[in-house]
């Protein structure tokens, strides 16, 4: 997590941890990382779909403009609904599995088990783009 970060140890983990840990170093409040977490999406989508001339520079600019209503109050539900669960648990967790004494945040480990990956083979195939012949993005 930000400790690893903040300890200089590389971080492992999926897009949305590493950013989690980074913008928790940085003191970002959630409804911030949030916001910034879901321009980046936004943006990062719309540069593939540029880059494979799927739309012009243009259209993704006015893509983008039309999805900023919606991206911010997507982003206002997820920071309000971090806020909740904080809110909702008690100070600490003993543990994950109930004997030790880590003091995971009960919040963190609710939203740990609330987390899925909605497209594993696509995570998987993903891997290899690197090594294949023909590349979709030559970057």
């Amino acid at each position: 997590g930000s400790a690893a970060v903040a300890a200089g140890r590389k971080p492992r983990g999926h897009l949305a941890v590493v950013f989690g840990a980074a913008v928790g170093c940085l003191g970002l409040s959630p409804r911030r990382a949030a916001r910034i977490f879901m321009y980046l999406t936004l943006r990062d989508t719309l540069s593939a779909a540029t880059r494979l001339n799927l739309i012009g520079p243009l259209e993704a600019a006015a893509a983008l403009r039309r999805c900023s209503a919606r991206a911010e109050r997507m982003s206002s539900q997820a920071a309000a609904a971090a806020a909740a669960a904080a809110a909702a648990a008690s100070p600490r967790h003993t543990d994950l599995s109930g004997d030790g004494g880590t003091g995971v945040p009960v919040a963190v480990v609710a939203v740990v088990a609330r987390a899925a990956a909605t497209s594993p083979l696509t995570d998987i195939l993903q891997g290899g783009h690197d090594s294949l012949y023909s590349r979709l993005f030559s970057s």
